[in-house]
């Protein structure tokens, strides 16, 4: 009975140590670390003619993070993401920009062990006019 006791004890040992390194591991690993990334898009800028107006661009999109992971680009505020890179540290991607208004991109980080994303950089396009709308200023106040 007392081999018995000593045996079981062992297991045991041997599984909380097995646990206690699992944990470990999981709380070094660089992807539960605080994760710094850099999200460039160019150009930064996209100008249409008037107010209101869509602009229309060629967007270069590149990124590059301190490790490798699982990211995925964003454009809020839709959630599915545009393109997906998978155990890589940086990326480019080519896309189409139509937008009558300034559009944000997230970085996203996918953490496999919590299941859940986190945004890591983000940058955005700023669409800008060359002409504003000047038709709500003429009709202001207008005697005659």
């Amino acid at each position: 009975m007392f081999e018995n006791m000593i045996s079981n004890r062992g297991q045991l040992a041997k599984t909380i140590l097995a646990l206690f390194l699992g944990l470990a591991a999981a709380l070094l690993d660089p992807v539960h670390a605080e994760t710094t990334a850099q999200l460039d898009l160019s150009p930064e800028r996209c100008v249409a003619l008037n107010e209101g107006q869509t602009c229309y661009q060629t967007v270069l999109i590149s990124w590059q993070a301190d490790h490798p992971a699982d990211y995925c680009l964003v454009r809020e505020p839709q959630e599915a993401p545009l393109v997906c890179w998978e155990n890589r540290s940086h990326g480019k991607a080519k896309m189409e920009f139509a937008s009558s208004e300034t559009v944000t991109f997230r970085l996203r980080l996918t953490d496999k062990v919590s299941q859940r994303d986190i945004d890591v950089a983000e940058s955005a396009v700023i669409v800008t006019w060359v002409y504003s709308d000047t038709k709500r200023r003429r009709n202001s106040w207008r005697l005659f």
